[in-house]
């Protein structure tokens, strides 16, 4: 999986993790919390944490999954604004947290990781973009792409793949309501796309499932 550490050479990786001071969450506790000042920025060590805004109505919705290797808190950091989301640990989790001031100074110094700041941006608001354009799709789709995109890796070698979603989790990040996504993962699952468990979804062939998620949007496109 690409992240911002991955992408790094190696002696800026060390060069990066020395800013900071590593740091252990339970699970469930906070990262980073909803309009909190932007005075640091955090890079997963080992973890899944979860992104999380607060809807005007007072829903928590997800927005994101974030793993191991992934830079959080940059946004408002480099913006000088105050959070914009919540980042909860699911999970037992570990991340490096380095100061605003030493990470700003870092990519004054370091243009290989002010550009890696810079792709890792222009990436998720991309994603954003075409998370939007989805909503053109019916939910059957957009379910079936959002699996695939969580086991795109592993279609290389074809092996099961786990993916930790609740149906709340996929109904959030798909925005759609929890009775659409049963009904959608109950026919994935009928075609042998998927099986469900509580939490998560094994997919049994992520190639078969990554090559039926392209036809679809393919089939669409050409309506």
């Amino acid at each position: 999986m690409s992240t911002f550490l991955t992408q790094l050479p190696p002696r800026l990786v060390q060069e990066v993790l020395s800013l900071g001071q590593r740091r252990a969450f339970a699970d469930g506790e906070h990262l980073i919390r909803h309009d909190d000042d932007g005075d640091f920025a955090v890079i997963l060590c080992r973890a899944r944490v979860k992104v999380i805004a607060v809807t005007a109505g007072g829903r928590s919705c997800l927005l994101g999954i974030r793993h191991s290797g992934d830079l959080l808190g940059e946004m408002s950091l480099l913006g000088g604004m105050p959070r914009c989301a919540s980042v909860i640990a699911d999970g037992p989790a570990s991340g490096c947290v380095i100061p605003a001031p030493r990470f700003l100074q870092l990519l004054r110094q370091e243009p290989e990781v002010a550009h890696e700041v810079a792709r890792t941006v222009a990436a998720r608001l991309r994603q954003a973009d075409a998370r939007r354009a989805d909503f053109t799709y019916p939910a059957r789709v957009r379910v079936i792409r959002l699996i695939a995109e969580e086991v795109a890796e592993a279609a290389a070698d074809n092996q099961p793949a786990t993916v930790r979603h609740t149906q709340r989790d996929i109904a959030d990040l798909i925005g759609s309501s929890e009775v659409t996504v049963q009904k959608a993962l109950r026919e994935l699952a009928i075609s042998g796309l998927v099986t469900t468990g509580y939490g998560v979804l094994v997919v049994p062939r992520p190639a078969r499932l990554v090559t039926e998620a392209h036809r679809l949007m393919e089939t669409r496109h050409r309506l």
